[in-house]
């Protein structure tokens, strides 16, 4: 799925404890000839080669396949985990989703995350796809390998506090007057996790004619 784009350490999929975070997208694609009926949808860990591999476990738990934001399978709170080989965690769909011939069918896998991954990388690909044909109960099934979107996942959220464009030029203030704005300033959050602010603390400097509090 193009419009959802892989993550990094400048755009995380999220933090850890973070719940029903959206880990990739896939788009099935219905043959031209008639409807398809998914009854099963597949996904395995990815394999990083030299006996280390991306268990879904390790990161993750109570994972949903979702569309449009329903889900289509039952929940698969703890994913299967080996540290020695790559793991199949199969969904059941129920009811079945009908494809269109000729039609697409986007799946978001969402999950809850349990751990950091500071080196983004794909951990999920797509398995084996059971369907059959609508009309005929034909074999429809799929089993190429899509891998999908690459992940990273921050132990936290970020803060950034920048002067704003629209703060007040240096000038004069008359005394006694009230309400006068000195300072305008933006946070921002990153795009890891909403910040929250418990106190704001601020300092003045003056010059050595000046005096005040």
């Amino acid at each position: 799925n193009s419009s959802f784009g892989n993550k990094s350490s400048t755009n995380p999929t999220g933090t850890i404890n973070a719940a029903g975070v959206k880990l990739g997208s896939f788009v099935i694609t219905g043959g031209a000839g008639e409807d398809a009926d998914v009854s099963q949808i597949a996904l395995v860990d990815v394999s990083a080669g030299t006996g280390t591999n991306y268990n879904l476990n390790t990161y993750t738990q109570n994972v949903k396949l979702m569309h449009n934001g329903v889900q289509i399978a039952p929940t698969l709170a703890s994913p299967a985990s080996a540290a020695s080989a790559v793991q199949t965690h199969t969904f059941n769909v129920s009811p079945s989703i009908t494809v269109p011939a000729g039609g697409q069918y986007v799946v978001d896998v969402v999950a809850d995350l349990k751990a950091t991954q500071t080196s983004a990388a794909a951990i999920i690909t797509t398995g084996a796809i059971t369907a059959s044909g609508h009309t005929t109960g034909t074999s429809a099934n799929y089993s190429t390998a899509v891998t999908l979107q690459q992940s990273y996942i921050a132990s936290n959220g970020g803060l950034a506090i920048t002067i704003s464009s629209d703060t007040p030029l240096a000038t004069n203030l008359l005394m006694g007057a009230t309400d006068q704005t000195l300072a305008k300033f933006q946070f921002k959050a990153s795009s890891t996790e909403p910040i929250s602010i418990t106190q704001l603390v601020l300092s003045s400097q003056f010059t050595s004619a000046a005096t005040g509090t």
